[in-house]
């Protein structure tokens, strides 16, 4: 009779550890890919973006930096429609562009090796202006919206190292993102520095950056930190103030990457962002304000994602919009949202 709790306690702490067990070993759905674009090895692919024409077109950007062009896929299909720009350093040439973003009729491209971010006006692709040409080092990602006043708000990672390669001493981190300001009228252009910024001390500290995003509707600016063993999402405020906040950690077992947006409205909707491997490569989806974790989803041949786009624009056979990610530097692969959500039982 003694025996018997101790039985029963040994069985409560194995059935909890088995929960737990099971729980972290929850089977992540694999989706299949509506297409990948076309391949090329030698561009070294590395961000997506979309671009919707008012003349019916679809497209789907990518940076190839390798390659220092913008390849142009139809975003239906992921057949190459052409080659944008050409090497080198002058307006409408490229040196290693990394990221890219589109807004209106305007596509903003970071080149790492140009330390600046250069603007095109789309569909011509033709050159509309410099950013940062006189201030970034080795930017990489971009993010901007576009305010109540109309005014263009960017913002930019800049992941400057030392001359032998090294990360820079926490000190010297205070400039790990720059805040500009476009504003356009009438052709004229003027462009201003806002602020740099970057804790250099605590838990805020930005040391390998390239993926951010900004969400002006809940006043977050998410900052991936790849740092091995560090790696996760910061959020930051629009002003550049660490919000005591570090997102996913240990959710993300190799390299935070990525960030798409899937807007519900009314400042909803959920975040889809990449941990980042060759052979593990999955997305996480979370609620967009709460962070909480809804679901992850892998592709079947999409592995090793640099950056990633989103659009909840409906076209051809897509219904609610299409997720866009690099595969393995070479091309991109699309996945229908309706597939997604509906794998993951989320709602549109």
């Amino acid at each position: 009779m003694k025996r018997t709790p101790v039985i029963l306690i040994l069985t409560l702490i194995m059935m909890l550890i088995n929960c737990g067990s099971e729980q972290q070993n929850v089977e992540i759905p694999v989706i299949e890919e509506d297409f990948l674009s076309d391949p090329f090895d030698a561009d070294n692919i590395d961000s997506p973006a979309v671009w919707h024409g008012p003349q019916g077109e679809n497209w789907l950007l990518a940076t190839a930096k390798e390659g220092d062009v913008i390849v142009i896929y139809d975003a239906e299909t992921g057949k190459t429609i052409r080659r944008a720009c050409s090497p080198g350093t002058e307006k409408g040439q490229l040196e290693r562009p990394n990221g890219i973003l589109v807004l209106d009729n305007l596509a903003m491209v970071v080149e790492r090796d140009n330390h600046r971010i250069q603007v095109f006006t789309l569909p011509e692709f033709e050159h509309f202006c410099f950013i940062g040409e006189n201030e970034l080092k080795r930017p990489y990602g971009i993010t901007a919206y576009k305010d109540s006043e109309g005014l263009i708000n960017i913002y930019v990672t800049d992941n400057y190292e030392n001359e032998d390669g090294t990360l820079p001493a926490d000190i010297m981190l205070s400039n790990r993102v720059h805040h500009y300001t476009l504003a356009i009228d009438d052709r004229n252009v003027s462009v201003d520095l806002i602020k740099k910024f970057g804790e250099i001390t605590g838990p805020g500290i930005l040391k390998k950056v390239e993926t951010i995003y900004a969400d002006p509707e809940n006043g977050n600016l998410l900052i991936c930190e790849e740092l091995e063993n560090q790696t996760c999402i910061i959020l930051y405020d629009l002003s550049g103030k660490f919000l005591g906040r570090k997102i996913g950690m240990g959710l993300f077992e190799y390299e935070a990457e990525g960030i798409a947006l899937y807007d519900k409205g009314d400042a909803n909707g959920y975040w889809i962002c990449t941990d980042q491997d060759l052979r593990k490569n999955t997305f996480h989806v979370l609620d967009r304000k709460t962070f909480e974790l809804l679901g992850s989803f892998r592709g079947i041949e999409t592995r090793n994602t640099d950056g990633v786009a989103l659009t909840q624009k409906r076209y051809g056979k897509y219904s609610a919009g299409v997720f866009f990610a690099v595969n393995n530097d070479k091309n991109v692969g699309a996945f229908s949202l309706d597939t997604v959500f509906d794998s993951l039982g989320l709602s549109k």
